[in-house]
């Protein structure tokens, strides 16, 4: 479970396969304030690494995608911090239940919103 923030509760937390950016399977987690992708490291004592926390603020779409393999579609918009330009960044992860994450993501978006 990740570390959450006061008020944060954890709405759903799954094993998962992101295969766009790290490649990498790790847990996708999801509260009432973000998503987080979260690696496992170490072989004795386990530990997790978060490689990825968005706020919902910077979710621009959210969606499924593949016909054999299933993954939910993320894509965030980054601000670049010298000039006003965004840039869209798509992050996809395989998860078991991939239609209630889009539902779930979709409705937190929207209530935070």
């Amino acid at each position: 479970m990740p570390l959450l923030s006061t008020g944060e509760t954890l709405i759903r937390e799954s094993s998962a396969k992101e295969t766009d950016h790290f490649d990498t399977d790790g847990k996708l987690s999801l509260t009432n304030m973000r998503l987080i992708f979260e690696k496992e490291e170490g072989l004795f004592s386990k530990k997790r690494r978060t490689l990825l926390s968005l706020g919902f603020d910077s979710i621009h779409n959210v969606g499924t995608e593949g016909l054999m393999f299933k993954a939910l579609a993320v894509e965030v918009a980054f601000s670049n911090a010298f000039d006003s330009a965004s840039t869209i960044e798509k992050y996809s992860f395989r998860v078991g239940d991939t239609s209630e994450w889009e539902n779930d993501l979709l409705a937190l978006i929207q209530q935070n919103r």
